[in-house]
């Protein structure tokens, strides 16, 4: 990646606490059981480049007032406190089973409203105050020190359902996971039956518009692939996106549990935990 001066370095705070609780029995199964409260607080950012400021806000459009500070705002109106396990391929379609059957998750329903997730969003603009030609800026996570460190913090096992999306200005959704860590073997099920057939692991689900749920890859990815490489070394890491200078962009986040992950168990419960997530910006003349 052609780099052009400098680095622009840019920080996202995602301050949110998560609770995980037991909502059926204390048995281990998949899906319908584990409920997630969020409490959500507020997004800062911050540059070492004068003349290009990241900028930030709660509104966007033609009334964007960017600062280095704007709050998170949860754009569904589901409550916050109770997150249940779903399963999408997309970010935009969701789908979630009503209950077990003996321990398997046979039946299954469209989310509405995005129901059962957390669903936030903010604006963001690479505001140059000099000309910088055709540069635009490369987004990358970056778990650093400097930018607010682990993006998940004393959370125990719950990183290993849990799936963070980020949809950029209705780009291609990204799907991450927070590594490929799993729970001890018998604290994790496989227990999703479409059509009373048991889907293989790496799989989720996806509703079509006559209603019928099938299987289809799970497109999530590590999320290690989009941190910002150490020593500008870009061989094994891309950038989420490339932003054009002085356009504003919508930033949708979105948090749910994974049913369809073996690891979506009571074993996550009852863990009060730390989130933030942290971006890095370079300028780059590079067209992808």
């Amino acid at each position: 990646m052609k780099r052009v001066g400098t680095y622009l370095k840019a920080t996202y705070l995602f301050v949110t606490t998560f609770t995980v609780l037991l909502s059926l029995g204390t048995a281990t199964y998949a899906w319908f059981s584990v409920n997630m409260v969020v409490k959500t607080n507020q997004v800062s950012a911050r540059t070492n480049v004068d003349t290009v400021s990241l900028l930030l806000s709660t509104a966007g459009g033609g009334s964007f007032q960017g600062s280095a500070v704007a709050n998170l705002t949860q754009v569904n109106s589901h409550p916050v406190n109770e997150l249940y396990p779903v399963s999408t391929a997309d970010l935009r379609n969701y789908v979630f089973s009503p209950g077990t059957v003996e321990g398997k998750a046979k039946y299954f329903e469209k989310v509405e409203d995005e129901k059962y997730i957390y669903h936030g969003r903010i604006y963001v603009k690479a505001e140059a105050t000099a000309q910088h030609g055709n540069a635009r800026m490369a987004l990358f996570l970056d778990e650093s020190i400097q930018n607010g460190g682990a993006f998940l913090m004393n959370a125990g096992a719950v990183p290993n359902a849990a799936r963070l999306g980020i949809l950029i200005d209705h780009a291609n959704p990204v799907i991450l996971r927070f590594g490929d860590t799993e729970n001890p073997a018998g604290e994790r099920e496989n227990n999703t039956y479409p059509d009373d057939t048991l889907m293989e692991a790496g799989n989720v689900l996806v509703m079509d518009e006559n209603g019928t749920v099938k299987a289809v890859k799970d497109p999530s990815v590590n999320y290690q692939n989009y941190l910002v490489p150490e020593a500008g070394v870009f061989s094994s890491t891309v950038p989420l996106c490339y932003l054009n200078l002085n356009q504003i962009y919508v930033l949708d986040v979105f948090f749910y549990v994974e049913g369809c992950d073996p690891d979506c168990t009571d074993y996550i419960e009852n863990i009060d935990f730390d989130f933030q997530i942290g971006l890095y910006g370079i300028l780059t003349e590079e067209v992808p």
